[in-house]
């Protein structure tokens, strides 16, 4: 099973900045780490947007050429609203046959024994009022399994704190591994 790994933003857009930590900076560390837990029957192909003018649009074209069994994009967004929101959180679209448990079976690893987070989310991805992608284009393309994973919150000084540790980094890229394997059992 050939699972690709999209560490999402790119050099010109890095996501969310919060106190100088960039989201690109974390996801990319972990996209990084995942190949190595490659094997028994699945390959993990780390991947990142170009730093170019509709980098996201070209991307999604790239990752149909690659023919992926499974994509997951990786992110860690921030809060206003809710600075302390120590979560993961899970999308997947309902189109996608597979998305669904996948997306729970990587939230349930997330908060596992030796998950990542202190609790986690599983979301459809919203579609606007023309039945078109309104946001996470990366779920709407192709025909495979997707889930984009927020593994964090960087406005939670804590959980900001523990993203940059390669403890915290082995720990998600292991709990996201076992998720994805859990899911690849039960399909």
């Amino acid at each position: 099973m050939r699972v690709v790994i999209e560490a999402g933003h790119s050099e010109s857009d890095p996501g969310a900045v919060v106190e100088g930590v960039a989201e690109r900076e974390i996801v990319v560390a972990l996209a990084h780490r995942i190949p190595n837990l490659s094997g028994n029957g699945i390959e993990y192909v780390p991947t990142s947007r170009l730093p170019e003018r509709n980098a996201l649009w070209r991307f999604c074209a790239r990752l149909l050429r690659r023919e992926p069994d499974v994509v997951i994009s990786l992110h860690c967004n921030s809060s206003k609203t809710d600075p302390d929101l120590h979560c993961c959180i899970t999308y997947w679209d309902g189109k996608r046959r597979g998305s669904a448990g996948l997306a729970n079976a990587l939230a349930l690893s997330a908060t596992g024994k030796a998950g990542f987070a202190e609790k986690s989310q599983v979301v459809r991805a919203p579609w606007d009022r023309n039945g078109r992608p309104y946001t996470y284009l990366v779920l709407f393309h192709g025909r495979q399994a997707a889930a984009l994973i927020e593994v964090g919150f960087l406005s939670d000084i804590h959980a900001r704190a523990a993203m940059l540790t390669e403890e915290w980094q082995a720990r998600a890229v292991a709990a996201i591994d076992a998720g994805l394997r859990a899911w690849a059992g039960g399909n």
